[in-house]
């Protein structure tokens, strides 16, 4: 728990409050008196629990469909990031997930298929063919739930490269 002092509320373009913070704001642990606040890990559910519209929901689930980071232009025409995934859930039910303005610093160095992971900080909204989405801005949080193996780094050195084989225009290199 914390307590904010000399910081002000404001309401943002989305109707939601944000805590603005400045110079003279301070942020002090509590640890005496502290109120009763729910862990994380108890919040968190199984992406198949989720129905209708929800809000800062914790949700964990099984990456299903490789995850990938776009850049765009957003509406006052700075350079941004989204990540989009598909995860889920005990049920097997598919969610696509996107991840505005996102830091590419906060991703895990390891995120493939079958990674479990707890998305904190997500809203639902409806997709354009009436199913759910789950979106989440640079205040989510992406956390693996299994630590990853151990990856080995080596040097590589590329002798051959050939491009634009069989149908799907894969490429392909040799590496010693």
């Amino acid at each position: 728990a914390v307590k904010i002092s000399k910081a002000y509320v404001r309401t943002g373009m989305d109707g939601k409050l944000t805590i603005n913070a400045g110079a003279r704001t301070t942020i002090e642990l509590i640890k005496d008196n502290v109120p009763q606040i729910q862990d994380i890990d108890a919040l968190a559910r199984d992406v198949s629990e989720i129905t209708g519209s929800e809000e800062n929901i914790v949700i964990t689930g099984v990456v299903t469909g490789s995850p990938r980071i776009a850049s765009f232009n957003n509406f006052r025409g700075e350079a941004s990031k989204a990540m989009h995934m598909q995860i889920s859930g005990g049920d097997g039910e598919s969610f696509r997930v996107v991840i505005w303005n996102i830091d590419e610093e906060r991703v895990p160095k390891i995120l493939n298929i079958n990674s479990r992971i707890k998305l904190i900080c997500m809203r639902t909204k409806q997709g354009q063919y009436g199913d759910t989405e789950l979106r989440g801005d640079e205040g989510t949080v992406l956390q693996l739930i299994d630590e990853p193996a151990e990856i080995e780094v080596m040097p590589l050195r590329i002798i051959s490269v050939s491009r634009n084989v069989g149908k799907k225009e894969e490429s392909f290199a040799l590496a010693i």
